[in-house]
């Protein structure tokens, strides 16, 4: 147990604590530590803040003796005096076992907690775009603004307006406001440069780096926006991130068009993660011949893995009726295809074995390494 459980937030009741709160060393089983203060107890979590009031959960297990029982004593109201052994009723054990508290969970030795899941990222403060003072004020209403949330905590946040001043055109300028990053990088400019891609020309911006913790495991990432992709006001996001912890580090770059979580004009930004839970979303169709397309994904975003992770998605063809392997491959995920343009479809095989007249699915795997973990799924040919 570590301080990667500081990412896993459950929503459970809470037992509000705040009149013992006090700043204190806290260290975890593995001897990672950390000053903050106690707030609140919410089921097997623990809640703490440091002193610059990001809020983490923990769980309780994670934590080494001496904080489990500073944990215990701060929490639970004194017990009644327990009658002597010989005295007590048998019919009190069970109860009396069902109230020893949340146990640890069991686990398989080197499994990892994941960074991705529900609830991991707190609630950013609303952010208006007026918050864009450089922009001008005669192309707010056709402007881009997107919100991408890359840590955490509440400031985790990149804000992005792409200044249109021709909306036949894409935009060639980028405002930029970042609460969690450096003072000197919290609000910048950028411009532009124009990109051939295959047949199109389009406007890349470059030169955006930003890094949080995921507890004891650090995420960093270098941004890139490419504008111009079949329209002007189209934004692809590529993130080439990094997840590490200590010598271990996996290494992969997420991507993927944000028009469906842009905001086009005045309004407040509503931000979306970079990282989720991935899954395979990938479809398994005849078009003329037997093809699986799509890609590895976490929301709306394409991830191509690189170092620390499997490279290839693992694809196994099967005969539903013979339940028999009829086809084994190993697809590599193409960052080309992110990068023209093509995040749906990083993901693109054609079956050479398939009988037709018969009945089809396909099982796909990759195991995205210790911090984002193994990605199944099965599809039947439609």
């Amino acid at each position: 147990m570590n301080w990667r459980h500081l990412i896993i937030a459950v929503a459970l009741s809470a037992l509000t604590l705040t009149a013992f709160a006090e700043m204190r060393t806290w260290t975890s089983a593995t001897g990672s530590q950390i000053e903050a203060e106690f707030t609140e107890l919410q089921g097997d979590h623990a809640v703490l803040r440091s002193p610059d009031g990001r809020e983490f959960k923990i769980l309780v297990s994670a934590l080494n003796e001496a904080d489990q029982a500073f944990i215990r004593n701060t929490t639970q109201p004194a017990a009644p005096e327990e009658a002597p052994a010989e005295e007590r009723d048998p019919r009190d054990r069970r109860s009396a076992r069902r109230d020893e508290g949340p146990r640890a969970p069991v686990r398989e030795p080197g499994e990892w907690d994941r960074i991705t899941g529900p609830n991991v990222f707190a609630t950013p403060d609303p952010v208006s775009t007026d918050r864009f003072s450089k922009l001008s004020k005669d192309n707010l209403n056709r402007s881009i603004f997107v919100g991408l949330q890359y840590g955490p905590a509440k400031t985790d946040v990149l804000y992005c307006a792409f200044e249109v001043t021709d909306p036949a055109r894409p935009p060639e300028t980028m405002h930029i406001y970042g609460p969690g990053l450096a003072p000197q990088n919290q609000n910048r400019t950028l411009k532009g440069t124009r990109r051939s891609v295959g047949d199109e020309r389009v406007v890349r911006f470059r030169d955006i780096q930003v890094q949080s913790d995921f507890g004891d495991i650090r995420y960093s990432a270098d941004i890139e926006f490419y504008c111009g992709f079949g329209r002007g006001d189209t934004v692809l996001l590529v993130a080439n991130s990094k997840l590490e912890r200590g010598r271990t580090a996996s290494t992969f770059t997420v991507g993927g068009f944000l028009n469906d979580d842009a905001l086009y004009g005045a309004g407040t930004i509503k931000p979306v993660p970079i990282l989720a839970t991935p899954r395979a979303a990938v479809v398994a169709r005849i078009f003329g011949a037997p093809v699986l397309y799509g890609s590895c994904a976490m929301n709306r975003l394409s991830v191509i893995p690189k170092s620390g992770m499997e490279t290839s998605l693992r694809v196994n063809l099967m005969d539903i009726e013979t339940e028999r392997s009829v086809e084994s491959v190993a697809l590599a995920i193409e960052e080309q295809r992110l990068l023209s343009g093509k995040p749906d479809r990083t993901i693109n095989h054609r079956f050479q074995n398939m009988e037709r007249g018969r009945r089809h699915e396909v099982d796909v795997s990759i195991d995205l390494g210790p911090f984002l973990g193994p990605v199944k799924d099965r599809i039947r040919f439609r």
